[in-house]
């Protein structure tokens, strides 16, 4: 049965200060720079609100979405070969895996894999005694802020690092498509603790959109975060299994305004499973870009 959540979901604090200040944070919690003397500026407001079920309804819309154009987010299926994570090979091994299932899907000319993340709910001190610092198997928390993955001018910037200047000639010249997709996996038989949901992007408004500096590891990059709107419509999938992959679209070519290209995402509170006997939550996501010929 369907269960909309009445729960908390977490957004940028609306104060005059980010009027003139921009938001900064630093996902390993150290020093951002030395202009920065603290590891971040964010401050975050929790707004309780009813998040719709989409369990029954995983694929809605059919062939009319299978491109993401109707909405830019999905729920597929898909079992991964990969998912013994103590295994450093197996990380190089997800990233062709899920370029070949991208490839496939959206008939794409190339796919790039430029990022895999582990994450888990764990307390801080069981997530970081078994790994150093820059180790990929060392989980980062779940995403605590509405947000996008990537700003715009950040988009253009991977797609410069990844490809060859005769690629970048070749495929924004107008005849392609490129968009950065997400591609989220639970590495739990059932995600209880901190569920991914989704903001229907076209119910969000330029003023809700913030740019904001992020620090991983040694990787400066921007993204969007999200001031509360109540125009907002989030959408969540319950009980949500290894098995079941949320696709969706943080940057497309093609779009013409902040809100289109992106895709506002958090983890949210399930009032069900809070507080230290919460069952533990761990999901692997990827980062990617998918080049497509322009459709006539």
């Amino acid at each position: 049965m369907p269960y909309n959540i009445k729960g908390n979901v977490s957004f940028l604090s609306n104060q005059e200060k980010y009027n003139t200040e921009k938001p900064f944070y630093s996902n390993n919690g150290v020093v951002f720079d030395r202009e920065h003397a603290s590891p971040h500026n964010v401050q975050s407001e929790y707004i309780e609100l009813e998040v719709e079920d989409i369990r029954g309804r995983e694929e809605e819309g059919g062939e009319m979405n299978d491109n993401l154009d109707r909405w830019p987010f999905q729920i597929i299926k898909h079992t991964s070969q990969h998912l013994d994570w103590d295994r450093l090979e197996n990380f190089d091994n997800y990233r062709k895996e899920t370029e070949q299932l991208l490839t496939t899907k959206f008939n794409a000319v190339k796919a790039v894999c430029f990022d895999v993340l582990i994450r888990s709910s764990e307390p801080v001190e069981k997530r970081t005694e078994e790994y150093g610092l820059d180790d990929p198997r060392r989980p980062n928390v779940p995403a605590l802020i509405t947000h996008n993955d990537l700003s715009h001018d950040a988009s253009l910037n991977i797609m410069a690092d990844h490809l060859t200047e005769d690629e970048l000639k070749e495929y924004c010249n107008g005849k392609y498509r490129v968009r950065m997709m997400n591609m989220w996996r639970p590495l739990v038989d059932k995600v209880e603790t901190r569920p991914l949901a989704m903001c229907d992007p076209q119910t969000v408004e330029e003023k809700d959109v913030v740019r904001c500096d992020r620090l991983a590891g040694e990787w400066l990059s921007e993204i969007y975060v999200y001031k509360y709107n109540p125009n907002m419509k989030w959408y969540w999938l319950s009980d949500q299994a290894r098995d079941e992959v949320w696709i969706f679209v943080f940057w497309d070519s093609e779009a013409n305004m902040a809100k289109s290209r992106s895709c506002p995402h958090t983890s949210i509170e399930d009032p069900r499973f809070v507080g230290p006997d919460a069952p533990i939550r761990r999901s692997v996501e990827t980062r990617n870009f998918v080049i497509e010929r322009v459709r006539v």
